[in-house]
């Protein structure tokens, strides 16, 4: 399975680099956004998405990202739910969590019109949870608190992209990524009882199973306003070695941006994600001491569907040896939130990308 994916990719990547060399009349074509470049501060998209841009033949790009996001609260479905009916069903109740990832990317401009990328990325997520106050051989038991944490390295991702719009105005990109599953998928953590513990699905680094993820962006850059939009869904090929697979996800954004001045460009983008369910459950031996005690371990308790929206800006540095590097960043909330089953509810995340051009 590994090879058969890794050679879509590069085949698919040969042939839209033939395509790439010639146009109808066997001339060669230059990229849109080669007038204004499509890789700066100037016009560039929301950080948000990664497929908006290719790179002129010969170019390099390296990014650092760092990507933060922060979960508090209970819902089940469109619902808010208490931490006393959490209590109702199970013994512990999650309360807080937060994600960070930090993640180092390259794209190579193979032709003018066709961009090979790789990207590679950390993931460390922490969960503050409490326990529900009991009463055990006649002594009460307080309400008590415990924090897990899990770490470790994430997917990889190749991805293919191509320009397939023949003008300078606009620009329409069709992509391909191989997700290669790198990352862990049986990260452990200490419980309150001081015992090595697998960690919750939510919180484990890599996913363990192969993907791909086809994708189409359009963009639309000009003097003062730009705008685009993107489509792309993230499909897993098999079940993991612990014996689930993470479901599928689907994403659909819509984005305007505005140029402030000659190094500062901002933009306001809206988004639907839609997270199917986990199939499956993890064959991790003491999982069923803890199944019926807290809410993120149980399957049914996975998936999800939000609208959210985003606030950012792109600043593209023009002094000297500064004028290869663009800073992005992103701010965004969910404004609407289904859930399956009993789940934390999504609060923020906040996006920062230093990039340099080459």
């Amino acid at each position: 399975m590994k090879s058969k994916i890794l050679c879509a990719i590069l085949l698919s990547g040969t042939a839209l680099n033939a395509i790439a060399q010639t146009n109808d009349s066997g001339e060669s074509k230059t990229p849109c956004c080669y007038k204004n470049s499509c890789c700066n501060g100037n016009n560039q998209s929301p950080v948000g998405i990664m497929t908006d841009h290719i790179h002129p033949k010969g170019e390099w790009m390296f990014s650092y990202t760092n990507m933060l996001m922060g979960m508090s609260g209970m819902a089940s479905g469109a619902n808010g739910v208490s931490k006393s009916e959490v209590y109702n069903s199970y013994m512990m109740a999650p309360g807080t969590m937060t994600m960070q990832m930090h993640m180092l990317m390259a794209m190579y401009g193979v032709t003018d019109r066709f961009t090979m990328m790789v990207m590679g990325a950390y993931q460390s997520a922490g969960m503050k949870m409490t326990m529900k106050p009991m009463v055990m051989q006649g002594m009460e038991m307080p309400e008590q608190t415990m924090y897990m944490d899990a770490g470790g390295l994430s997917d990889t991702r190749v991805s293919a992209l191509y320009n397939i719009s023949q003008k300078d105005s606009r620009r329409i990109i069709a992509s391909l990524t191989a997700i290669v599953p790198t990352g862990r998928c049986d990260a452990q953590g200490i419980n309150m009882l001081g015992a090595q513990q697998w960690m919750p699905y939510s919180m484990q680094p890599g996913t363990g199973s192969w993907g791909i993820t086809p994708g189409l962006t359009w963009a639309h850059p000009g003097e003062k306003w730009g705008y685009g939009a993107d489509a792309l869904g993230e499909l897993r090929l098999n079940d993991n070695s612990m014996g689930y697979r993470v479901g599928n996800y689907y994403r659909a954004s819509a984005w305007g941006s505005y140029r402030c001045t000659n190094f500062l460009n901002a933009s306001l983008r809206a988004e639907y994600a839609n997270q199917q369910s986990t199939s499956g459950v993890s064959n991790y031996s003491s999982l069923r001491y803890v199944v019926g005690d807290d809410p993120s371990y149980i399957v049914a308790n996975t998936g999800r569907s939000m609208l959210s929206a985003y606030v950012g800006a792109n600043i593209h540095f023009q002094k000297n040896f500064l004028s290869h590097f663009d800073l992005l960043i992103e701010g965004g909330i969910p404004f609407f939130e289904h859930v399956n089953g009993l789940q934390m509810s999504n609060q923020f995340s906040f996006t920062t990308t230093l990039q340099y051009s080459l």
